[in-house]
């Protein structure tokens, strides 16, 4: 799979050539205000689905890929997404696009602030895409549903990742159904995968993180936050090779998808993850039977 990161002058070149479709991912006001040559507006931060069983999913991947086709977006172009840094919004475009089996989604690191700090031209200028057609060939192994993620508590082969702020995480705030964490979550906030520019930390950097958090690559990692958003920041890596990346080589990475897109930034994503074990503990202290329904109860309210 193709890298998921391009800097400004990769890009610039690809849009000399003509091989690549830029979409600006931010709000329409910032779009009217400034972007990239040529680039296409798509806005998905309002869409989000609370429902993953079969039909609802398929519903919501329906109005996606609609809106892909009608941004002009083929598989016989590469598609580069951006936004105000490497966020959220473009992150969970691309991994959308790996969802649906792209072959060649990049995220734009630094996102806009970085190629207007390096020189890169903006116009007001808006382009209206003609509309493409998209073959979709799905990735299921992209998107984790709830059933995925209760499926996945205690076994010891794969990491939780709770991407949210610290407060969220503990259930000092409360912006699900319930405060608190998944059970048996670990936390590491999608923010420290940045560099102070906006643009990823350095891979070396990011991989000793994680060393430290305990991912390794022989586990599969589920991230999730209060929205399909944040936690798409750390999927972007997916199995992909990327040069500056925020997951191990070889890792599995698996975005949870759920409810009202709230900010911090998920672009793609984000994610990570250290191992708790005070919280495997405050767990295990309740009995077998009644700790697997509490956790599912949890769980189910977290992810709805």
């Amino acid at each position: 799979m193709a890298e998921l990161l391009i800097d400004r002058a990769a890009l610039t070149r690809r849009m000399q050539t003509r091989d690549v479709t830029v979409v600006d991912a931010r709000p329409a006001s910032a779009f009217a205000a400034a972007h990239l040559p040529g680039a296409v507006h798509l806005d998905l931060f309002g869409m989000s689905l609370v429902d993953t069983r079969p039909a609802p999913l398929k519903a919501f991947e329906w109005m996606v890929h609609h809106l892909f086709e009608l941004r002009g977006l083929t598989r016989d172009k590469g598609v580069v997404v951006y936004e105000e840094d490497s966020g959220m919004r473009a992150a969970r475009v691309v991994w959308l696009l790996q969802l649906f089996g792209h072959p060649d989604a990049r995220l734009l690191d630094g996102g806009i602030r970085r190629w207007r700090d390096e020189g890169g031209p903006l116009t007001r200028d808006a382009v209206e895409p003609a509309p493409g057609e998209l073959a979709v060939e799905r990735h299921p192994e992209r998107l984790a549903t709830v059933e995925d993620v209760l499926a996945a508590i205690d076994r010891a082969d794969v990491s939780i990742v709770d991407v949210r702020a610290r407060a969220e995480y503990t259930g000092e705030l409360v912006r699900a159904a319930r405060g608190g964490a998944v059970p048996g979550a670990v936390h590491v906030e999608w923010t420290r995968n940045l560099a102070g520019d906006g643009r990823y930390r350095p891979v070396g950097e990011l991989r000793a993180m994680y060393a430290q958090a305990g991912i390794t690559p022989e586990r599969e990692v589920i991230t999730y936050r209060a929205c399909g958003t944040t936690s798409a920041r750390g999927t972007s890596g997916g199995t992909g090779s990327i040069s500056r990346s925020s997951r191990p080589p070889e890792t599995r990475w698996r975005s949870t998808h759920r409810g009202p897109d709230r900010a911090a930034s998920c672009a793609a994503d984000a994610t990570r993850a250290i191992g708790s074990r005070e919280r495997r503990e405050q767990v295990g202290q309740v009995g077998r039977v009644g700790r697997v329904a509490q956790e599912r109860r949890h769980a189910e309210d977290l992810l709805q």
